[in-house]
């Protein structure tokens, strides 16, 4: 959370509320330089010379818990906002001291408020009161025109300890601050309970445990308000169908069975009239041809996985409109959005959303394919109706005639370009082919795609569009060459059903290069959403819902 010395915007202390992101510290200053850093999962240490620090946000709070091993100079720099406004002007502090508290009160342009609450105790306070031009350089590098901002050097104390608490109720926030600072022991062994329950998991490789219980903490930071799942942190803080329904599966693993089904139940209710889901929950302007596929897919795996739980959910009251609106996406579906006998996505609708050149993938694509064939085949496996089984038939023969040329398996029709599509594709769908040719599909693959680092490019790496290093917000780089850790993880997933010996090698680098990852690069304990395709890195947002999530779920195929 922080840095030895803040280098994104959105470094620092931030809370959630109605359905909205806030930033409010930027920096805790403190001398020297940070030379160490441990993370156990709900709170982070890191030394200084001989100071060590300590700071984590109590569960269910709204507040900061900061300290250190004696008392020192402390400076509090501030960046009160919501996190996507970068306002320049009409931004005012007042800082006052009552009642045994410090209160922070940030104004902008008749905008809501935003407090910040300090304990005060027997700390003397001196105000600071200066703007700082600020020049972030992980933002830098994500897009070299990013202009300098402003922060504001609020405070400085010498303290031992500083508890913080925010938000827009300021008689909420104190009234937060003062049941923080009475129950601090209380809260401490509450966030202790809590992860080792998210943590406890199956019994796995004991090389790879710190990973994997990291996975599942920074999986479970993610759900928020009932079992909705953000796409990422720091920036992805909304919840975008696709990734929910990929990333579900995560609570599956976790034997989180009722929490997964209110997951595909809520987006059973945003079937829309052409059989397809927003793109984003609750509403989207923008389309997606493939989340509709996802939660027919996960209703599977559901079926597969929780079948204990099956009947309970089937015969209730509900039975009747959950098979409907299935029915009803299904024929839908393949009335809007087939044609030629294959399903069709325009541009940007597909998870490989960003344009470069002419790689728009409008058109007929295999993982779009791949999930309208496991569409079928999963109504056919709850109704029984031969309609489905024909459907599906007759879609797979369709596939297997216009996109399997005996080796290779085409990313679309006519374009036999490689993509690592084909192991989403064997993901969802492993019957379009033999074992046999799905060996024959992935070393193809593998040839174009493969990074020795332990991970895949999203475009072969001879094609004129890839790009060997990320871009930042200059997209060239993210659907044509940057390695996506969620896409390698299901790769490896693929490969091992498919065939476990043959693919040992690749299984066990994308393994130990995930791994790697979360453990010692970005942020501690997080997956990352991408990486560049020629040197391993974490970038793009620091820590992905899907890659968390499938990471969990290699963890569990391997490891069974």
């Amino acid at each position: 959370m922080f840095g030895a010395r803040a280098d994104s915007r959105y470094n620092g202390a931030f809370f959630y509320e109605n359905d909205r992101m806030f930033k409010v510290i930027d920096e805790i200053r403190v001398s020297p330089e940070v030379n160490s850093i441990n993370h156990e999962l709900w709170r982070t240490f890191r030394t200084r010379g001989k100071l060590r620090e300590m700071f984590y946000m109590p569960i269910g709070a709204n507040a900061l818990i900061y300290e250190v091993s004696e008392a020192t100079d402390i400076e509090l720099v501030l960046d009160m906002r919501e996190s996507y406004d970068l306002p320049k002007f009409g931004r005012d502090y007042a800082i006052e001291e009552t009642n045994g508290y410090v209160i922070i009160t940030y104004a902008q342009n008749g905008k809501e408020p935003i407090y910040l609450v300090i304990k005060k105790d027997d700390l003397a306070f001196e105000t600071i009161g200066l703007w700082e031009q600020t020049a972030y350089s992980a933002d830098k590098k994500r897009n070299p025109h990013q202009e300098d901002l402003y922060v504001y050097r609020a405070l400085k104390t010498k303290a031992k300890q500083l508890v913080m608490t925010f938000g827009h109720d300021l008689e909420r926030a104190i009234r937060e601050n003062n049941l923080v600072c009475n129950k601090l022991p209380l809260l401490e062994k509450k966030a202790v309970q809590y992860t080792i329950s998210v943590c406890h998991g199956r019994k796995v490789s004991k090389h790879y445990t710190d990973a994997y219980r990291s996975a599942l903490f920074a999986y479970d930071q993610l759900i928020v308000n009932g079992a909705k799942q953000f796409a990422g942190l720091p920036w992805f803080f909304q919840y975008w169908s696709r990734d929910e329904l990929i990333s579900v599966i995560g609570l599956m693993e976790s034997g989180r069975f009722d929490e997964a089904l209110g997951v595909l139940d809520r987006y059973l209710d945003l079937i829309q009239s052409d059989g397809r889901l927003p793109n984003r929950y609750p509403h989207s302007d923008l389309a997606s041809a493939d989340a509709i596929g996802w939660l027919f897919k996960r209703y599977g795996d559901y079926m597969h996985k929780a079948y204990t739980r099956v009947d309970r959910h089937l015969s209730g009251a509900d039975y009747g409109k959950f098979l409907d609106n299935l029915e009803i996406a299904c024929n839908n579906l393949a009335r809007h959005h087939m044609r030629e006998g294959l399903a069709y996505n325009a541009s940007n609708e597909t998870w490989m959303d960003t344009t470069a050149g002419n790689d728009h993938r409008e058109g007929f694509r295999i993982e779009i394919q791949a999930l309208f064939l496991q569409m079928f085949h999963v109504m056919f496996g709850i109704t029984k109706n031969h309609k489905y089984k024909r459907m599906e038939d007759e879609l797979k023969a369709r596939v297997r005639a216009d996109f399997f040329d005996g080796g290779r398996l085409a990313d679309g029709k006519g374009d036999f370009t490689q993509r690592p599509n084909v192991f989403i594709a064997a993901y969802v769908y492993p019957e379009l082919l033999s074992k046999e040719e799905w060996k024959k599909v992935f070393r193809n693959a593998l040839s174009a795609l493969w990074l020795s680092w332990g991970g895949l490019a999203t475009i072969d790496k001879k094609h004129h569009l890839f790009c060997a290093t990320y871009t930042g917000e200059d997209n060239r780089s993210y659907h044509r060459g940057d390695s996506w850790y969620y896409v390698n993880n299901m790769a490896a997933i693929a490969m091992h059903r498919i065939s476990p010996g043959e693919f040992q090698k690749e299984i066990y680098d994308i393994l130990e290069g995930s791994a790697r990852e979360i453990l010692k690069s970005g942020v501690i304990g997080c997956h990352a959403e991408v990486s560049s395709a020629s040197v391993q890195s974490s970038d793009g947002c620091l820590s992905q819902l899907w890659s968390n999530a499938l990471f969990i779920e290699l963890m569990h195929e391997i490891f069974k």
